[in-house]
């Protein structure tokens, strides 16, 4: 996916972060993906800081196009501690996701990642 640059916001996610209205900067990051998800906008790039990463509920990306990738590859988990969540939906084709590790998810429905077209 291209995103360009002019236009597109970076929403940083931190285990160090907060969820609050004025996250997202690299000064004040986000804590989940969920919460840097809701508050993106189409175009936007989501990126996670290098750490393993908690899912207690599956994580959907409706109706916008959202880049989410590892601050480095391979240095970013995902991990579903065993629960059975479908870890990450997406309503747009156009949306990427680079450099992430998926752990201990058991796939809803057949799929731990889902995209599906509108």
């Amino acid at each position: 996916m291209f995103i360009n640059s002019a236009t597109a916001t970076v929403i940083y996610v931190s285990p160090n972060g907060n969820d609050t209205q004025s996250c997202g900067t690299a000064a004040t990051p986000c804590a989940t993906l969920k919460y840097a998800v809701n508050i993106g906008s189409s175009g936007d790039e989501i990126l996670l800081e290098n750490f393993k990463y908690n899912l207690t509920t599956g994580v959907a990306v409706t109706n916008k196009n959202l880049s989410i990738q590892a601050q480095n590859v391979g240095e970013v988990e995902l991990t579903c501690n065993g629960a059975n969540i479908r870890a990450l939906s997406f309503s747009s084709s156009s949306s990427s996701l680079s450099g992430i590790i998926f752990s201990e998810c058991n796939a809803l429905e057949g799929a731990v990642i889902v995209v599906s077209s509108n």
